[in-house]
């Protein structure tokens, strides 16, 4: 018989526990920041992207750790101004940026608590070098064929 006090009923929100694991599905770098950007999870493409276990990210301040992966001072004080609009406004935003010749687009997320604030954020940093050099390849044939 089922514990009816862990039963979801539509609207309710979804057990943070059950929900922990899914994360690591993801292809992308992920991570979840309280209010203060306490990093709160990383998945594991974070942790094989930026080669920090996830033991030594939890806890961490998101502009430290993201800064001492090589991320660029300035896109992290982009995200963490961001983020700040995001808790605000609860709107999702998304950016790309390039660095070392690898293009990233940065995804933020509101994750939203049963009484309808922002509890916390959620991140999703994606490589999308191989698209941005498609792209530009599809570009170039233009222009080629225009000559």
């Amino acid at each position: 018989m089922r514990n009816p006090a862990k039963t979801a009923t539509p609207g309710s929100p979804p057990d943070e526990r059950a929900l922990a694991g899914i994360i690591d599905i993801f292809p992308d770098a992920l991570f979840v920041v309280n209010h203060e950007r306490t990093i709160l999870d990383v998945n594991a493409a974070f942790e094989a992207r930026f080669g920090t276990p996830r033991q030594e990210s939890i806890g961490v301040n998101m502009y430290d750790l993201l800064v001492s992966v090589q991320c660029k001072p300035e896109v992290v004080t982009g995200l963490m101004e961001q983020g700040e609009e995001i808790l605000r406004s609860g709107k999702p935003f998304c950016f790309d940026d390039e660095a070392g010749g690898i293009w990233s687009r940065y995804i933020i997320n509101p994750i939203i608590a049963a009484d309808g604030s922002v509890s916390r954020l959620f991140f999703m940093i994606q490589d999308i070098t191989a698209q941005r050099r498609d792209e530009q390849q599809a570009q170039n044939e233009v222009e080629l064929k225009r000559l």
